[in-house]
């Protein structure tokens, strides 16, 4: 208790501020060179994902890292309420650059991301999304930079806490 109850003689130097960074992704290398021989394959099946808003069912996980590649496929789901989600990653690092390829495609999801705390799942809003992105680049900038593709998500009607509304878009338009 005597930690909290000790006095202070002198002030306290003021904290300096973090400097600001100039690029939003580091220069950082995107992958390092794995150990030779390491080769990783699993898969993985969930029936039911309880979360606090809602469930998804029949989650399966293939990752496979051989030689400098990492494949994650499949990356599939399904929702309680019905549809779907299918996606795949791949970063192959076998040549100078490594290179990206992630495609998604997922309808009818209804996973609640901006619904409120307690809100039925038959209120959520519907989300369509078509993913795919390719990229190349020995570091994260390279990599961001060079990223190509096409995003298209459209969500239906339903009902969107605003809380959730910032959780979706506070990174993107601040």
């Amino acid at each position: 208790l005597s930690f909290w109850d000790t006095p202070t003689d002198a002030a306290e130097p003021e904290p300096k501020p973090a400097a600001k960074r100039e690029w939003m992704f580091a220069d950082t290398p995107v992958v390092e060179r794995l150990p030779q021989g390491l080769e990783v394959q699993t898969n993985i099946q969930v029936d039911e994902l309880i979360m606090s808003n809602t469930s998804l069912t029949d989650i399966e996980l293939g990752i496979a890292l051989t030689g400098q590649s990492l494949d994650v496929i499949p990356f599939r789901f399904s929702g309680v309420k019905g549809g779907s989600y299918q996606g795949s990653l791949r970063m192959d690092a076998t040549g100078p650059s490594p290179k990206l390829d992630f495609e998604a495609a997922g309808k009818d999801i209804r996973v609640g991301i901006a619904a409120a705390p307690g809100q039925d799942p038959a209120t959520f809003a519907p989300i369509e999304l078509d993913i795919q992105l390719t990229g190349e680049g020995t570091t994260h900038r390279e990599m961001a930079s060079s990223v190509d593709g096409k995003i298209r998500i459209f969500q239906g009607s339903g009902q969107v806490a605003k809380a959730g509304l910032d959780l979706v878009f506070s990174d993107f338009m601040t």
